[in-house]
């Protein structure tokens, strides 16, 4: 899958003066968990390629599949998710599947010749959207149907020079009628026509040029449009900077009708994988604190809440859905 090849992961102006209510209000809207974000159930993954899912809090984990990268429908129980296989020829290639989690069957939705990342199902259910890496050998933004039928691309770079070179996953607008995604200088929208609706700066949310990498995400908030979490790298500790020789990577949520940032993880953890749970109340993530580093599996799902900031461990893991 795209996950460029980092140390840390070796599985596959804000104004002067920060206007202080505009803090309060951020936490006002984010405060508390509702019922259904904390019993809804969660998808992740694990080294090795098994995936997993927690029915409800507190609730062992189960082992429901063997692949990667998985995503829950908006109907609770529909999975879509990635396995990796060898094309005619020897070349890679990624299939698309979707599981029914309460029954147990399974059906092909695509089988791509090249590699696939992150595949997501839109808000209604009605398309499933994912990056993949085409003939331009460049990474290209597709959606296709539940049931295989209505594959196109939407967006990426084309022979000729024209279009982005696009790094970030498909990530789905609230309304779910346009797609986000990123190069390493804007956060681009897209309808489903393959129209572009806006563009923006990555520089506004993160205070830097031309820094973004793959790990990165730039997802809205399910239901508040204005409201997205981000990832982005910044300074690690001592400890950490010693260990992997680059920075780390922390979790923000910003207010663009405010452009007011808050940062939701400490110095001593990584935050990768964002999102949000069902109704927006919490944002998952994977990675690990710094007393983890030397583990062989250090990877962790949490959950934080943007409002209060208190996080919880949930368990060992990657790629967190809800």
């Amino acid at each position: 899958m795209l996950y460029v090849k980092i140390a840390r992961r070796s599985y596959p102006a804000i104004c002067l003066i920060m206007p202080f209510m505009l803090l309060i209000i951020i936490s006002a809207v984010l405060a508390g968990s509702s019922a259904f974000a904390q019993e809804a159930p969660l998808l992740f993954s694990r080294s090795g390629g098994v995936i997993y899912l927690i029915p409800k809090k507190g609730l062992p984990p189960l082992e429901i599949a063997r692949g990667l990268q998985p995503d829950m429908g908006p109907d609770g129980y529909s999975m879509v998710y990635l396995t990796e296989g060898e094309a005619t020829g020897g070349s890679e290639a990624s299939m698309i599947w979707i599981k029914n989690t309460r029954t147990g069957s399974v059906r092909s939705v695509l089988k791509a010749v090249g590699r696939v990342m992150d595949p997501s199902w839109s808000p209604d259910g009605s398309h499933i959207a994912f990056l993949m890496f085409d003939e331009n050998y460049s990474w290209s933004l597709h959606v296709v149907r539940p049931d295989g039928s209505g594959f196109r691309r939407i967006a990426g770079h084309a022979p000729g020079g024209n279009g982005p070179f696009l790094s970030g996953p498909a990530v789905w607008w609230p309304d779910g009628k346009s797609l986000l995604t990123h190069d390493i200088q804007f956060l681009y929208r897209y309808d489903l026509e393959g129209r572009e609706i806006e563009r923006t700066p990555l520089e506004r949310f993160t205070g830097k040029k031309d820094s973004s990498t793959s790990t990165d995400r730039f997802i809205p908030h399910p239901v508040r449009a204005d409201l997205m979490a981000f990832t982005m790298s910044v300074p690690g500790t001592p400890l950490f900077e010693k260990a992997f020789n680059e920075p780390n990577q922390a979790l923000f949520v910003i207010d663009l009708k405010t452009d007011v940032k808050k940062r939701l993880t400490p110095e001593d953890m990584l935050a990768t994988d964002i999102h949000w749970s069902k109704s927006g109340d919490l944002i998952f993530f994977s990675g690990y604190r710094d007393a983890n580093i030397s583990e062989p599996y250090p990877f962790r799902i949490y959950s934080v809440n943007p409002g209060t900031g208190e996080i919880e461990e949930i368990c060992p893991g990657e790629q967190p859905s809800q």
